[in-house]
């Protein structure tokens, strides 16, 4: 059918004033803190430990030798294993939050768009479209109804 009613959301605007989003988006931010203190934190020990059994290494048998380079092998593939799998946490988490996030998008527009007033809502991303037109910009009604879902949720 020909004149295709079409809106779009802001996503730069949804995600800089949907208080959800800005609830799970800083408490990604902690965990990924989290995450890079403990490598950091995994990092200097190993690197301490290292030197330790550098300075060490001249007065060492070739047996010591041998079991110093083993631990400090052993170390680097822990720190190499620990930074992987800290590092597949956060995407998983990150792809959780974005699914979890456009879960609600999806349902709110259902339960908004009941009139059938649209046939597409596109997100709109800088760089993403080239022209817009002001007036099928729903982002204020978007947020407002998220938000005003996720008040009535949290009590």
């Amino acid at each position: 059918h020909y004149g295709n009613k079409v809106a779009y959301i802001d996503l730069d605007s949804l995600q800089s004033s949907y208080e959800y989003y800005k609830v799970l988006k800083a408490d990604f931010e902690r965990k990924q803190a989290a995450s890079n203190n403990e490598v950091i934190n995994l990092q200097k020990s190993y690197q301490t430990r290292a030197m330790q059994l550098q300075q060490k290494g001249a007065t060492m048998s070739p047996q010591e030798q041998e079991a110093a380079m083993a631990e400090i092998n052993q170390m680097q593939q822990g720190l190499q294993a620990k930074k992987q799998a800290l590092d597949n946490e956060l995407y998983n988490s990150n792809s959780k939050m974005k699914e979890d996030i456009l879960t609600k998008i999806q349902v709110f527009l259902k339960e908004y768009n009941k009139d059938g007033r649209f046939d597409y809502v596109f997100s709109y991303e800088p760089g993403f479209m080239f022209y817009k037109d002001s007036l099928l910009n729903i982002t204020p009604d978007v947020i407002n109804g998220l938000n005003n879902l996720y008040a009535k949720n949290k009590k």
